[in-house]
């Protein structure tokens, strides 16, 4: 199995913002893997938020960042550190397990 994407958006609510981070696992032929762990972590902004998740019959989990007060600049970085499923092997090398956006 390995990360078919991750997909960033930003989310905001009053003065508060932060970033929320759709990781999709596919199998060798590219369908969705459903139950797998997906363990991650959040950089540059913020450095708080989700840390692991599992996926759903889509093959997706998404993760929130922590939320940010006052942002007028700056960028969310969520990097995948592990994928696990009995069973399984997660092929690190088939992309690049992190993805950035950045609020301006």
């Amino acid at each position: 199995m390995h990360i078919g994407n991750i997909s960033m958006s930003i989310q905001k609510s009053g003065i508060n913002t932060r970033a929320l981070a759709t990781v999709s696992i596919l199998n060798v032929t590219g369908f969705p893997v459903e139950g797998v762990t997906v363990y991650g972590s959040w950089s540059d902004i913020t450095k708080s938020g989700d840390s692991s998740g599992i996926t759903g019959s889509d093959g997706k989990v998404t993760f929130a960042s922590g939320w940010v007060k006052k942002v007028k600049q700056g960028t969310f970085t969520f990097t995948v550190d592990n994928v696990k499923k009995e069973g399984w092997t997660y092929n690190l090398s088939d992309t690049a397990p992190s993805a950035s956006i950045t609020v301006s």
